[in-house]
C-alpha cells in the first residue's frame, strides 16, 4: 500500500483504539506507569556476549548478488498482496509443504509474490524488491523464510543505559520502504533514519540454520513449523483461549496483565518476586502441567540464550533455551520482553526456539538487542478486535517507534522483530480452513480432463445443457463458484474459460488454473497441483 493508505488506515485504527480503549485520548497518557522510566531489560550472563556484525560477517558466505527470481506473481486478491522470499538453496526441499502454506494464505484471501534470492551481506536489493512491490502491488507484509540479506543499526545507548555502542539486526529497515537509512562510516552497518518514518509494512523471518539442538536439519525445522502452522488453521493445533503474564521483579508493579487482557479477557499472571522463578515458569508452561495457554508474555532480564528468573529479591536462575523442547513448552505465541531474545542471528536463540519446538510454538516477538515492546495497550487492543500478529504489529510500530519512550524508544525499539508467520491471528479469530474437492477443468465431471469439458462448457453457455457439476462457496463474493470451470483462475466462470481450455489445449496456455481462494484438494494435507509435471489424467 502506498504511504497515504497507510497513514489512513493507521489513523482508523487510532480513532477506534481511542473510541474503544480510551473514550478520553488522554486516558493513553494515564497507563498506571510512565514508559520513559521503566527499568531496561539486561543481558546479566558475563559469561556470554553478542556476536559482532564484523564477526557475524565473517562467519557467512555470501553470494555476490541475490540473483532474485520471481516464481510465482498475484492473481487475485482480497485481504492484501504478501512477499514471501525464499533462500534459494532451501526452496527445492521445502517446496511441497511451501505450496501448502501459499495455498492456505490464498483461501484466507491473501495473494502471494514468491521469489527465491541467495544470501547477500547487503540488504538493499530485498528492500528495493518489497519498496517496488508496496507502490506497484500494494503489498502488506512479507515473510522471509531461511537464510537471507540481514539489515543492521548501531548506535550508542543512552547514559542512562551506560552509554555502550550496540550493533543488532534491524528488521525496521524492511518495514519503513521509503525513509532514508544512512550508514556516515560505511562500515556496513546503518546509523541514520529519518525522512518519513512511518512502517509500511509488517515482516516476519523464519530462519532454522542457527538451530543445532538435538540434531535437526534446516530443512527438517522449516517443514516442520509449516505443518505446525497448516494444523494451526485447520483447528487441528489448538489451546485454550486463555494467556499468562510471568512478569519479573523489575516490572511486577506496572499492571501489565491488564493489557494482555486486551486480547485475552481470561488470562493469569504471576508476579510476585518469590513466585515468577525458574522452577514456576516451568510448572506453568510445560505441556506435563497442561495448563493450555495459548499466548504468553515473559518479562525477564535474558540473552538469546536464557531467561534470568529471580527467586527473592536478589538472586537469579537461568531458563535455558534448550529446555523449551526438552519441557515441551506449551504456548503458540509469545511476547518477549526479554533483551535479545529475538536475536535470530545468534545460535539457538530462544526467540527462534519458541516457535521451532516441535509441537508447539508459531509466533514470537522479541528484540535483538537490550530493549523491548513498552506501551502493550496497541499491540494487544487489535489482537482483541481480531487483527493479525503483522497488522497488530504494525500498528503498534507504527503508533510507539519513534515516541513510546521519549527519546530511549530508539534505544527500546529498534530491535523489535517477529519470528514466525505475522499473518496468524488468535485462534477464536482464525476460522478453521476447508479446501474444496474437485478437477480444475473437469466441467462434465468426469474426473478427467478433454476436449469433451470444452464441449460441455459451450453448451452451457448457449443455454443448451447443464452447469458444471462441481460448485463450492466462496465467503469472499457471498456466492456459489463454478470452480472446475473456472480454467484461467480468476475466481469466476464465464465463456472467457472455456476460450482459455481451447488455448490450453491448442497448446497457447500452459496450465489449467483455479481459484486461489478454492484451492482443489486431492488428500488429507495435500491440495492437488495441475500442471505438467504433476498432472490428473488429461485426455487430449
Amino acid at each position: 500500500m502506498n504511504k497515504q493508505t497507510t497513514v489512513l488506515i493507521t489513523l482508523t485504527f487510532i480513532t477506534a483504539y481511542f473510541t474503544t480503549v480510551h473514550s478520553d485520548p488522554s486516558d493513553r497518557l494515564k497507563r498506571s506507569y510512565d514508559p520513559k522510566t521503566v527499568k531496561v531489560t539486561r543481558w546479566l550472563d558475563t559469561t556470554t556476549r553478542p556476536i559482532t556484525y564484523e564477526e557475524y560477517i565473517k562467519s557467512r558466505d555470501f553470494a555476490p548478488s541475490p540473483n532474485i527470481r520471481q516464481l510465482r506473481s498475484p492473481l487475485v486478491t482480497t485481504d492484501g498482496v504478501i512477499d514471501i522470499i525464499v533462500n534459494e538453496d532451501l526452496y527445492v526441499h521445502i517446496e511441497d509443504i511451501l505450496d501448502t502454506f501459499i495455498i492456505d494464505l490464498q483461501i484466507e484471501g491473501y495473494d502471494i509474490n514468491l521469489y527465491t534470492a541467495l544470501e547477500t551481506s547487503s540488504p538493499v536489493s530485498l528492500r528495493e524488491l518489497l519498496r517496488d512491490d508496496l507502490f506497484n502491488l500494494d503489498i502488506v507484509g512479507v515473510i522471509f523464510i531461511g537464510d537471507l540479506a540481514v539489515p543492521w543499526y548501531e548506535m550508542d545507548e543512552p547514559d542512562s543505559w551506560g552509554g555502550q555502542h550496540v550493533e543488532f539486526p534491524c528488521d525496521l529497515y524492511f518495514m519503513d520502504l521509503d525513509g532514508v537509512w544512512g550508514d556516515s562510516d560505511l562500515d556496513g552497518m546503518f546509523d541514520s533514519h529519518t525522512g518519513n518514518l512511518l512502517a509500511d509494512i509488517w515482516t516476519g523471518r523464519l530462519v532454522a540454520s542457527p538451530m543445532h539442538y538435538y540434531g535437526d536439519t534446516e530443512i527438517s525445522i522449516i517443514s516442520n513449523y509449516l505443518r505446525k502452522n497448516h494444523n494451526y488453521r485447520y483447528g487441528n493445533l489448538r489451546l485454550d483461549d486463555h494467556a499468562l503474564a510471568f512478569i519479573d521483579n523489575d516490572w511486577n508493579m506496572y499492571g501489565w496483565g491488564y493489557d494482555v487482557a486486551l486480547a485475552y479477557p481470561d488470562m493469569d499472571s504471576v508476579v510476585d518476586i518469590y513466585e515468577t522463578c525458574r522452577d514456576n515458569y516451568i510448572h506453568y508452561l510445560r505441556e506435563l502441567s497442561d495448563n493450555r495457554y495459548e499466548h504468553l508474555l515473559i518479562c525477564s532480564h535474558s540473552s538469546p540464550f536464557a531467561h534470568y528468573l529471580y527467586y527473592d529479591e536478589y538472586n537469579w536462575q537461568r531458563f535455558y533455551n534448550y529446555e523449551i523442547e526438552y519441557f515441551m513448552m506449551q504456548a503458540l505465541s509469545y511476547n518477549l520482553f526479554a533483551c535479545s531474545n529475538s536475536r535470530y542471528v545468534e545460535i539457538d536463540n530462544m526467540g527462534g526456539w519458541y516457535i521451532f519446538e516441535t509441537n508447539y510454538g508459531l509466533l514470537s516477538v522479541g528484540s535483538t538487542k537490550t530493549g523491548s515492546m513498552l506501551c502493550f495497550d496497541t499491540f494487544y487492543w487489535p489482537l482483541g478486535e481480531g487483527a493479525s500478529f503483522g497488522e497488530a504489529f504494525l500498528f503498534w510500530a507504527q503508533v510507539n517507534m519513534e515516541t513510546c519512550a521519549g527519546n530511549e524508544s530508539r534505544s527500546w525499539f529498534y530491535g523489535m522483530c517477529i519470528q514466525g508467520d505475522p499473518t496468524l491471528k488468535l485462534a477464536r479469530f482464525q476460522e478453521p480452513l476447508t479446501y474444496c474437492s474437485y478437477v480444475p477443468g473437469d466441467i462434465n465431471g468426469d474426473s478427467t480432463v478433454s476436449g469433451n469439458d470444452v464441449v460441455y462448457g459451450v453448451r452451457y453457455f448457449k443455454g443448451l445443457g447443464m452447469p458444471p457439476v462441481d460448485s463450492c462457496w466462496d465467503d469472499s463474493l457471498s456466492v456459489w463458484l463454478y470452480v472446475t470451470g473456472d480454467a484461467n483462475g480468476n475466481c469466476r466462470f464465464t465463456g472467457a474459460d472455456v476460450s482459455y481450455m481451447v488455448g490450453y489445449f491448442k497448446g497457447y496456455n500452459p496450465d489449467i488454473l483455479y481459484c486461489p481462494r478454492l484451492p482443489p484438494y486431492s488428500a488429507p494435507g495435500r491440495p492437488a497441483v495441475l500442471d505438467r509435471e504433476k498432472p490428473v489424467q488429461i485426455l487430449r
